[in-house]
């Protein structure tokens, strides 16, 4: 008889792990379709904002004044590396992330210009032998530069930004930390391309508060149409 109770035990207590493993994959698959949706949404409001600024373009092209960017770039984060390892016993990647970057400049006079623009922010993080997954940050922004004569010519650019972060991952979510901004030295050439460096401050709500793993230092390659 005890052997009977016990096997019977034994089928309740497995059939129930296994229910529970299940609902734990359901809501893990649930979150990660949620973000999946979100990041949707969001590359597609960038997508929707860079068509505009085409739009724009092309109603302005004989505007003397108006210039598409565009750009792609780095940005390494310690902080932002420094959230993921209190998180995960053994991680790859998250040093920094990759930028791509869409702005609209119009050129106030030859030496300075005004640029809305959008970035969008990238990142793949292997969690070794868990998970794997990707964050990403929007990044709308103005940035003014000022260049110290015609091209070709050195210039300083500085920028207000604000955030949309969506993490990727089960163990911690992302929200905007507000308002940040970010400055810049860099080169352009009589072609329109341009290389510049600089830093960033991102502010990102994590649970452990307002951290700059969105910023850290800037690197960035770009062109003018």
């Amino acid at each position: 008889m005890r052997c009977f109770l016990d096997t019977l035990r034994e089928e309740f207590e497995t059939k129930h792990s296994i229910c529970f493993v299940n609902a734990c994959n359901s809501v893990s698959l649930h979150k990660k379709r949620r973000w999946a949706m979100r990041t949707i949404s969001r590359i597609s409001a960038i997508v929707a904002f860079v068509m505009l600024f085409c739009v724009v373009s092309a109603n302005d092209a004989e505007a003397e004044g108006i210039r598409f960017d565009v750009g792609v770039g780095t940005v390494i984060s310690p902080e932002y590396r420094d959230m993921l390892e209190d998180r995960y016993f053994d991680v790859e990647g998250g040093w920094g992330w990759w930028e791509l970057c869409l702005g609209l400049r119009y050129n106030v006079d030859e030496q300075f210009s005004v640029t809305p623009t959008g970035r969008l922010l990238l990142n793949y993080v292997d969690v070794m032998g868990d998970d794997s997954y990707v964050n990403t940050i929007v990044v709308p922004s103005v940035v003014l530069r000022y260049a110290f004569s015609q091209n070709p010519s050195f210039f300083i650019s500085g920028e207000v930004n604000y955030n949309i972060p969506s993490s990727g991952s089960d163990l911690h979510e992302f929200e905007s930390g507000g308002i940040g901004y970010g400055g810049t030295l860099g080169y352009v050439f009589t072609n329109d391309w341009s290389i510049e460096a600089g830093y960033s401050y991102i502010p990102v709500e994590v649970d452990t508060g307002n951290e700059n793993i969105g910023g850290g230092v800037v690197f960035r390659f770009g062109a003018s149409f």
